[in-house]
């Protein structure tokens, strides 16, 4: 059997790796573990063959340790040594070519990120409540932005239970847009006072009196300071207005659909999501899914994180985004259309999109089909499963349970990992220590530090309050 010397990045040590389950190996593995047979196998996102197309999806049931293999994962991109963590000795290795966003569903990884916060690294624990989010989905950028605003109304719409934009309604937005980007004298808003902001956003209005403005100034001279740019973009109020001047069906019906929107505050004027361009992001969506818009509020902070990593991140460095039970997300069609267009680029801005999901059934087929590569979890039970399994295969209309990913995953033990990527399949363990024990627990709520600091989650108030009458040094 031939093996191959690989030097990982966190222990610094050779592991030997077969070629028995990989035929290649990356020149900078992003995960390695044990196989199922022993074997220690590497594997990389941005490899070669994997590339042209690096996202990944997780289809997971219920208590396979989905939320344990994210978290692992994560520690091995970061070359993170969780023990320091816990133990509080020095860290020198904080950088590295990763950017890791983090979509949590029930703060399940919140302990771990707080951890990486309290060390040192470079985290953003970003917390929003709906009512403090506003997205002028109206902001043009580049290119893109042209379809991505109507992909996001669209899924406004749909939120609304109302008919989405079709296709010459489409055509005739964008084209609306367009106008109202490129004619500055078209934009509503900076032709008015400042006084007028303060009906759309008490928080701005407070920054433009705080720059010195007053309320007979006008926001043609706001935009002016840096800072306040956003001011200049269009909102859905100019194309509105344009669409007044524009006569037929289509124009008559699409009026309707965009006064919908409009009339919904924090989508009708300047975006206010102030997120830190931070190497680490990590945001729990339970606030956010209170808000009947929650799908659209996902978008507009997915896209001022994308916008982020796409024009101000260093060309060396990769962005992977982590979205834990994304079938929340996907329940509105616009969703995914929205996102792809972010992401289509994903090769040449070396970003990464990494969905997971206990339901894969709610995931629609294609999209499961067209990730390069499906990660599936291990249940403990034998009965559970051969029914993932068997949903799963109906599910995207399979009819070969022999084939390469399925006799790996027929095979593999609980908490074992089956990678299904270009080349095939492989099983996959990534390695275990007390410390990933404690610290990937996601039911834990309080994490002890061996150097005294106390680590609580958002979900134990009592606690928190408890310790810190205690005197103790709290996160």
């Amino acid at each position: 059997m031939d093996y191959i010397q690989l030097l990982t990045p966190d222990v610094g040590c050779k592991y030997l790796v077969t070629q028995l389950e990989r035929d290649r190996i990356p020149e900078r593995p992003m995960i390695y573990g044990k196989s199922r047979l022993q074997n220690y196998v590497a594997f990389s996102y941005f490899d070669t063959d994997e590339s042209e197309n690096p996202h990944a999806i997780v289809l997971a049931p219920s208590g396979s340790g989905k939320s344990f293999e994210s978290q692992g994962e994560i520690a091995q991109i970061l070359d993170v040594d969780v023990g320091k963590l816990v133990r509080g000795e020095p860290i020198t290795n904080r950088d590295n070519p990763f950017r890791i966003r983090y979509f949590d569903k029930g703060y399940s990884a919140e302990i771990f990120f707080k951890l990486l916060k309290l060390r040192g690294y470079d985290v953003e624990i970003f917390s929003a409540r709906p009512s403090e989010l506003r997205f002028n989905p109206c902001e043009i950028f580049d290119e893109e932005d042209y379809e991505f605003s109507a992909h996001f109304v669209n899924a406004v719409l749909e939120t609304l239970k109302l008919e989405p934009m079709q296709g010459d309604e489409v055509l005739l937005y964008i084209k609306t847009l367009r106008k109202a980007k490129e004619d500055d004298r078209l934009k509503y808003y900076l032709s008015q006072k400042v006084s007028i902001v303060k009906s759309k956003s008490e928080n701005l209005y407070r920054k433009i009196k705080e720059a010195g403005f007053k309320d007979d100034d006008l926001i043609a001279d706001v935009v002016k300071k840096k800072g306040f740019e956003n001011l200049s973009q269009p909102t859905l109020v100019d194309v509105h207005r344009l669409l007044t001047n524009t006569e037929g069906e289509v124009a008559k019906n699409l009026l309707k659909k965009l006064s919908a929107v409009a009339e919904i505050p924090m989508f009708s004027f300047v975006s206010e999501i102030d997120i830190r361009s931070a190497k680490i992001f990590y945001l729990d969506i339970e606030l956010l899914a209170e808000s009947p818009y929650f799908v659209p509020l996902m978008l507009a902070i997915l896209r001022r994180l994308f916008h982020q990593d796409k024009f101000f991140k260093p060309e060396s460095e990769y962005a992977i985004y982590f979205f834990d039970e994304v079938h929340n997300l996907f329940r509105v069609e616009a969703f995914e259309k929205a996102l792809s267009v972010q992401v289509k680029e994903a090769r040449r801005f070396k970003v990464q999109v990494r969905y997971a999901t206990q339901n894969p059934t709610d995931i629609p087929a294609p999209i499961i089909l067209n990730m390069k590569t499906k990660i599936l979890l291990a249940p403990q039970d034998e009965t559970e499963k051969e029914v993932f399994l068997s949903e799963l295969l109906k599910h995207l209309g399979i009819e070969n349970d022999k084939a390469d990913p399925f006799y790996v995953f027929n095979k593999s033990p609980a908490y074992h990992a089956t990678f299904w990527y270009s080349g095939g399949a492989f099983s996959l363990s990534l390695p275990v220590d007390e410390y990933k024990l404690k610290v990937f627990d996601s039911y834990r709520k309080v994490l002890e530090t061996d150097d005294g600091w106390v680590v609580v989650k958002t979900t134990a108030p009592e606690e928190r309050k408890r310790f810190e009458e205690e005197g103790r040094k709290v996160v």
